[in-house]
């Protein structure tokens, strides 16, 4: 029998680790569903497995609204390097949801969906184009305890853009965040406050320890965590050939001339704003100029979050996952 020559052997070898590698891609890019993600923050089908799952799920089952502590002892308990380890995993995990999420930071949240919609001409590409509209799932959260009015509410809100309007449609989703205040601001309402992708820190001065070594933790994973580029907008749905052109910051706040009420927790505020406006309207802006989310002059509108439903849920707070884009 005649043997196969050497090259031959290494080039079948090579085109197999080759195979192997792309199926390996291939798993490591996740894609999800609109619905799919929304019957996870509906807690559709899940059930608890430990005590604490178990305790924390029935919370959310009575109707009540959890309040998780955010301290110290929360964040860094008896030393852990979780934060660390929760930092390295939003930069480098791109799955939609997990089996089992708490937050250490943004633990108290709602989930709201809705529209993305691109409603002006623009520099930008992908889904900043003009015309451009996606399926969006979103959770807004406060950065530390306070969820209510008296209190420290740093409000922002994580989302996750479907590149379709296909509820069905399996695809990747392009992830974004916004922060108002670190440390947040008291008497603060959400429908007021005007979130960027590079926040203000704050001041607290019994805050200021935590907050270094929070900051410790955010730059193992990444050079600049403060800033969050937004590339995976631009570069969602570009068309063939096109170079990616995306804003340096944008700004998140409910449009003017909408009801704005008084519950004093941010959660009933938001459901609550939904039902009174039927529709809540939250205004897309970018800028190249500043991140200064006071000065109105360097913002231009680009389009609008339009959001037809809020969810409190143990699916949205301690399953959901946003990955955070890396600096490139």
């Amino acid at each position: 029998m005649e043997l196969l020559p050497q090259t031959f052997l290494k080039e079948e070898i090579m085109k197999k680790i080759a195979l192997i590698l792309t199926m390996t891609l291939s798993q490591t890019l996740f894609a999800s569903t609109f619905n799919e993600v929304l019957s996870v923050i509906k807690d559709q089908g899940y059930v608890p497995q430990s005590s604490e799952e178990i305790s924390e799920f029935n919370v959310y089952k009575t109707g009540m609204l959890p309040r998780y502590e955010v301290n110290t002892s929360t964040i860094f308990p008896k030393g852990s390097d979780q934060l660390k380890r929760d930092a390295k995993r939003t930069v480098t995990k791109s799955d939609d949801y997990l089996s089992r999420l708490p937050k250490l930071l943004h633990a108290n949240g709602v989930c709201i969906t809705g529209q993305w919609q691109a409603t002006e001409s623009s520099k930008y590409t992908g889904l900043f184009s003009k015309g451009s509209t996606g399926l969006f799932v979103g959770r807004v959260s406060v950065t530390l305890s306070g969820t209510q009015y008296s209190e420290n509410r740093g409000f922002g809100i994580a989302g996750k853009i479907f590149p379709t309007m296909d509820k069905n449609e399996n695809v990747k989703t392009a992830n974004f965040f916004s922060i108002e205040v670190l440390l947040g601001l008291k008497k603060q309402y959400f429908m007021n406050a005007a979130m960027t992708n590079e926040p203000e820190t704050g001041f607290d001065f019994s805050l200021i320890g935590m907050g270094l070594k929070i900051a410790s933790a955010f730059s193992f994973a990444d050079n600049n965590p403060g800033f969050r580029p937004l590339y995976p907008i631009s570069e969602s749905n570009l068309l063939q050939n096109q170079t990616a052109v995306t804003p340096h910051w944008f700004r998140l706040k409910a449009a003017n001339n909408q009801i704005i009420n008084n519950e004093t927790d941010f959660r009933n505020e938001v459901a609550k704003a939904i039902f009174d406006n039927k529709h809540l309207i939250i205004n897309v802006e970018v800028s190249d100029q500043s991140n200064d989310r006071n000065n109105n002059s360097v913002w231009k509108k680009i389009g609008i979050l339009d959001i037809d439903e809020s969810i409190v849920s143990y699916g949205c707070d301690r399953r959901l996952h946003f990955p955070h884009p890396k600096i490139k």
